[in-house]
């Protein structure tokens, strides 16, 4: 039986019989995961832990079972082995972990410039909402949002190249992520 976590119920919920192996026992166990900065989740090497950080991500679907989020949880999944692009830069790979982020402000600049030749009230309707958008995710200081949570990550330095990481460019992948989301950027800074 699973306790209450609070009177807020915004809970991840599990019940999870495809998270381990084939070849360990496979019991079926529900668990919850509570609103809170971090969650804590220990078991022996092999249990699934991994497993149930990508299934809850999305990254993965569950074999058996079921996997739930409330409406408005978000879940970020820092990879053990990120997936770098090897033809971008480290910075280059960060900014992968907002590029939605700078495409709204990609096109908030080019509606400013077409208001200037032509101002159409459709124009200032989206350059509105854009705005509204941009405002939620905190975005008009990224590029310094970005070199923080870098630091604090001890990334590379932006300009290396990713294919001549020391570490096989683990640490460049870092921020992609989590970090940088619309969630994860609160905590980044």
């Amino acid at each position: 039986m699973l306790a209450p976590c609070s009177q807020d119920d915004r809970t991840a919920r599990v019940r999870a019989g495809n998270l381990r192996p084939p070849g360990r026992s496979a019991t079926t166990s529900p668990c919850r995961f509570c609103p809170a900065p971090r969650s804590v989740s220990w078991a022996p090497n092999g249990a699934g832990k991994s497993t149930l950080l990508r299934v809850m991500a999305g990254v993965e679907q569950p074999s058996n079972g079921e996997a739930h989020l409330a409406p408005d949880v978000t879940v970020g999944l820092l990879l053990q082995e990120p997936v770098l692009d090897d033809s971008k830069t480290v910075l280059g790979n960060v900014r992968l972990g907002v590029a939605d982020i700078e495409a709204l402000l990609a096109r908030y600049t080019e509606i400013i410039t077409h208001l200037a030749e032509d101002y159409r009230d459709e124009l200032m309707a989206e350059m509105g909402s854009l705005q509204q958008q941009l405002d939620h995710h905190d975005a008009w200081d990224l590029d310094a949002r970005l070199e923080q949570a870098m630091d604090a990550l001890r990334c590379p330095p932006p300009d290396a190249d990713v294919r001549e990481l020391s570490d096989g460019g683990t640490s460049a992948g870092c921020v992609v992520p989590v970090a940088l989301t619309a969630a994860g950027s609160a905590a980044a800074r």
